[in-house]
């Protein structure tokens, strides 16, 4: 054989090797996730549920957070507006004097 054939023949044993290694990865990966989620109580087929579930859950803390941006700039307007009408009342108080 020469050296060229060898690599060759290397190159492919490795792989053969790295997908057998992808493939074992993915089958590990997949049975730790479906203990993990019946650890938790979910069935494994409800996946779509589940993602129905999350998508509810971001949802949800986006107008939260939506609601508090808003609350917050509305609770700056109003002291603002507040502070603007009292020193507003306090010169024309000083004016008509």
């Amino acid at each position: 054989m020469s050296p060229l054939e060898v690599e060759a023949v290397v190159r492919q044993v490795l792989a053969a090797e790295r997908e057998e290694t992808e493939k074992h990865i993915d089958q590990v990966t997949m049975k730790t996730m479906v203990a993990i989620l019946t650890s938790f109580g979910i069935d494994d087929d409800e996946r779509l549920e589940i993602k129905a579930d999350f998508q509810h859950l971001r949802r949800s803390r986006q107008a939260y957070e939506l609601v508090q941006k808003t609350g917050l700039k509305a609770a700056i307007t109003v002291v603002i507006t507040a502070t603007l009408g009292a020193l507003w009342l306090g010169a024309t108080s000083m004016l008509h004097k």
